[in-house]
């Protein structure tokens, strides 16, 4: 439910994302969402919450105006900063604190500086053409209109596919020139297109399908070390060669924090904004329990070859 004015919404729990971003659609009005649609939007938001408009609007928990939640004593409370412990503590670390039953988040009307439309979609490259990819996205500044996500797969007869998905909150031409060092490699496939707001997290549709074992190791970092990657990148292929586990994937997430970092990190419990801006996963996807051990050795490596790059004096995951 938005405010007359367009500037809030109250949204209740088990609100899907694609829930919020086709409303928000159809009021004119964009709110910071997690880029997965089929994830409830105050859990992913509340745990800092990243995503497209990371970059103009800062984290999710920093666009909570107020939230109604049950407390461990079966209390309902309605918090606001006026609550500031409270406060502090459900915008990062909420289920540790209670069950937040609805929230009330900023959002923000549509207008010629706040277009409803991007420009976005996916590159594709092939594996051979991986260092390069891994450079450019080493060496690439993202302004606040930017987002990109980088995602390995196996494609058509089980080949590797590296899918860049970029996105620029803006027009083409200007979308193009701040990816051009990524479109200079030549992408075998360019997806890119003028995409409205609902359509911004299409690229989510695989990562929804339900069923599966579908154990996933995080980190986050401070860069990307190009070498390091290619290190994973090998045991990503190893893995995805076991039978049954041909459907993991690698995902990568990479926002600008410069807004997020204009609030300090006592604003609230998320830790993390004055340190990482990269948000990288390996997810092994399989059936059958007995690969668990399994699974697990290939992710606990990738991981520990990532955390010994990341940039950061702590683990920070």
């Amino acid at each position: 439910m938005f405010s007359a004015d367009k500037k809030l919404v109250t949204i209740s729990g088990g609100t899907l994302i694609s829930d919020v971003t086709a409303a928000a659609s159809q009021n004119d009005v964009l709110v910071t969402t997690g880029t997965c649609d089929c994830v409830g939007l105050l859990g992913a938001l509340l745990g800092g919450g990243i995503g497209h408009l990371t970059g103009e609007r800062g984290l999710g928990v920093d666009n909570v105006v107020s939230m109604n939640v049950v407390l461990a004593d079966g209390t309902a409370e309605t918090v606001t900063a006026k609550s500031p412990d409270l406060y502090w503590a459900l915008r990062g670390a909420a289920p540790n604190f209670g069950i937040v039953t609805s929230a009330v988040l900023r959002a923000y009307p549509t207008d010629s500086s706040n277009p409803s439309t991007a420009w976005a979609g996916a590159l594709i490259f092939t594996a051979e053409q991986l260092d390069r990819v891994l450079s450019a996205i080493a060496e690439l500044t993202l302004t606040s209109h930017m987002a990109l996500t980088m995602t390995w797969v196996l494609g058509n007869n089980s080949t590797p596919t590296i899918i860049v998905s970029v996105f620029y909150h803006g027009a083409e031409e200007a979308g193009r020139d701040a990816f051009a060092s990524l479109l200079a490699i030549g992408p075998v496939s360019d997806g890119t297109a003028i995409t409205p707001y609902k359509e911004w997290n299409a690229g989510s549709t695989n990562a929804c399908i339900k069923g599966g074992r579908k154990p996933t190791w995080g980190v986050s970092m401070s860069r990307l070390d190009p070498a390091s990657w290619l290190a994973v990148y090998d045991i990503w292929r190893e893995l995805v060669q076991q039978p049954g586990a041909e459907r993991s994937s690698v995902l990568l997430n990479v926002y600008p924090m410069d807004k997020a970092r204009e609030s300090p990190v006592s604003s609230s419990a998320y830790p993390f904004r004055d340190t990482v801006t990269h948000f990288a996963s390996l997810t092994a996807l399989y059936t059958d329990p007995t690969f668990d051990d399994i699974a697990s050795s290939y992710g606990t490596k990738a991981r520990a070859i990532w955390r010994k790059q990341d940039g950061l004096a702590h683990d920070s995951t």
